[in-house]
């Protein structure tokens, strides 16, 4: 009877280290995750900033001074014709509703 508990538990203790095993695994994968996600979204930050810029030289390029200068006017084409700007972008950098 001993020899069987005895038996029994190393089999448990075994089952537990691959469990923790498994668990630390896990965990250090959930931390690069965490690590990639918090890149990524400082990544999306800095190009959502560049792209409001970018809105921002659109909208004085086309309303502001740039009507004398109809190549802003091609570059806008150009950029709606291949989908880098949409009617949102459009309609957006129109009511001069970007961020500085």
């Amino acid at each position: 009877m001993i020899k069987e508990y005895s038996e029994n538990n190393f089999s448990l203790k075994f089952k537990n280290q691959e469990l923790n095993k498994k668990i630390e695994e896990q965990q250090d994968t959930i931390d690069t995750l965490e690590e990639e996600n918090f890149n990524l979204k400082s990544i999306i930050s800095s190009l959502k900033k560049k792209f409001d810029k970018i809105k921002q030289l659109f909208h004085d390029k086309l309303f502001d001074w740039g009507k004398k200068n109809p190549i802003y006017n091609e570059v806008t084409e150009d950029f709606i014709n291949k989908g880098i700007l949409d009617d949102t972008d459009i309609k957006s950098i129109e009511k001069d509703d970007y961020e500085r």
